[in-house]
């Protein structure tokens, strides 16, 4: 298993993969509806 804190702060793609998951899951914490639902009914309209 590569879930090793070394492997996960290797490279900067897995740092920022893992820093907007943090702030994913502590938003959920907070109670923010995050799911792809909510962001859907957020996104304004480009029709007229």
């Amino acid at each position: 298993m590569d879930a090793t804190r070394a492997r996960r702060t290797r490279d900067r793609a897995r740092q920022g993969w893992y820093a907007r998951y943090r702030q994913w899951r502590f938003a959920r914490y907070l109670g923010f509806p995050m799911g792809p639902e909510v962001l859907k009914a957020k996104r304004p309209s480009n029709g007229a």
